[in-house]
């Protein structure tokens, strides 16, 4: 069975004013998977995301979440409905490697 490592990462939006929220942290993540593509031991990167409360923001969620769908290395997007199942699928690697 091929190994699997996880990291959990902070969030790169906790601190950042809601109004530069979805630009400045789309341009952190895709800068960071530049940076780390070439690294094939971290392997995949996966993305909690949170829609926005305000109706006003809701195209910028949509071309922000467009631009991580090219980040240049494997990774997954999770919307905060599907955080529950990601938890799970997380705790069962963790449980692998603790038993």
């Amino acid at each position: 069975m091929e190994e699997r490592r996880v990291a959990c990462l902070p969030s790169l939006v906790d601190g950042l004013p809601a109004s530069r929220q979805p630009p400045e942290a789309v341009t952190l993540w895709l800068g960071n998977a530049t940076a780390l593509k070439d690294q094939e031991e971290l392997g995949e990167l996966n993305i909690l995301l949170g829609p926005p409360q305000s109706s006003a923001q809701r195209n910028a969620y949509a071309r922000a979440k467009d631009l991580l769908h090219r980040m240049p290395m494997s990774h997954r997007l999770f919307e905060e409905d599907e955080a529950e199942d990601f938890a799970q699928e997380l705790a069962s690697l963790i449980g692998e490697h603790d038993g």
